[in-house]
């Protein structure tokens, strides 16, 4: 501020960090200076920023100024027009430190977490929950329906907004509208395992075995013949009945939904007295108590 009675611009030249705050500041006025302040840009013509008074009451100048880029800036000093011909004033500029604890190539100017390297602005969105790439979205991209459910938010049809977890199921559609893995919600499958199906021809009966992971709620049937009896004692189903020809296969299905089929293996049997292994491993009686058929056990000498 010459007082040469011609306007007296000073310029600064300083070099910026791209995403760093700056301070650019007019400090310790005196011989009543009264300063105003800009940042031009790198062509030393646009104006980026500027400020005429800190404060009420204060001629000094202050801006904070984030740089747009990595590159060179000018700061101008120049008395406020028609106010102030002499004087002088000390220029400050300072910044933030930036720092990049976590080694990822992005510091704290733009990365969301720097404890994080895999957390920046370079890296792909996953869908988390988590906002990865830093431009402070979350999981974009990952609600194709637009339904307000990411597909890790439990959404199994992100192209269909009428199916994800916050749907009522809709009964016998054939579609798992609230995304609760059942299609109608219907009660899960269980596991039958059937452990033997035999068939005596000289007592021309039916023995059938098997299991069930939904034991002993589930109820057992075997198609074609009826309902299977759980037996607590040897924690397995069983089935009984006479029949002239075996067939060759048996299936069972499951009130639980589930279902298996075996063949039917033709055995000799010890006599009606049921007792001896002799050729044969199963032995069979008959009961007055027993009207659906004989009563089989599997002797395991």
């Amino acid at each position: 501020l010459d007082g040469a009675g011609t306007l007296d611009i000073d310029t600064f030249s300083f070099m910026a960090t791209g995403g760093a705050l700056y301070t650019v500041e007019t400090l310790n006025l005196r011989s009543g200076a009264n300063t105003y302040l800009r940042i031009r840009d790198t062509d030393g013509v646009t104006i980026l920023a500027f400020n005429d008074d800190r404060a009420s009451g204060d001629l000094s100048s202050r801006i904070d100024w984030t740089a747009p880029r990595s590159d060179l800036f000018y700061a101008q000093v120049l008395p406020w027009f028609g106010v102030a011909d002499y004087g002088s004033y000390d220029l400050k500029i300072s910044s933030e430190t930036l720092v990049d604890d976590d080694a990822d190539g992005f510091d704290t100017s733009t990365d969301c977490n720097d404890a994080d390297p895999a957390i920046n602005p370079g890296v792909a969105e996953v869908c988390d929950g988590i906002d990865q790439n830093c431009n402070g979205q979350v999981d974009e991209g990952f609600d194709q329906d637009a339904d307000g459910y990411t597909t890790c938010q439990g959404d199994c049809n992100d192209l269909e907004p009428s199916v994800n977890p916050g749907i009522a199921e809709i009964p016998e559609n054939g579609i798992d509208d609230d995304c609760n893995g059942l299609i109608d919600d219907a009660t899960p499958v269980d596991v039958v395992t059937i452990i033997q199906a035999v068939w005596w021809p000289t007592l021309e009966t039916l023995l059938v075995e098997a299991t069930s992971s939904g034991q002993p709620d589930a109820v057992l049937t075997v198609v074609g013949f009826g309902a299977m009896t759980y037996e607590p004692t040897n924690t397995k189903y069983v089935y009984t009945t006479v029949i002239a020809v075996a067939p060759d296969f048996v299936a069972i299905v499951s009130s639980q939904l589930g279902s298996a089929t075996v063949p039917v293996i033709e055995r000799p049997a010890t006599g009606g007295g049921g007792g001896g292994s002799g050729d044969g491993d199963i032995g069979c009686r008959t009961e007055e108590s027993s009207p659906g058929g004989p009563i089989c056990t599997l002797n395991e000498d």
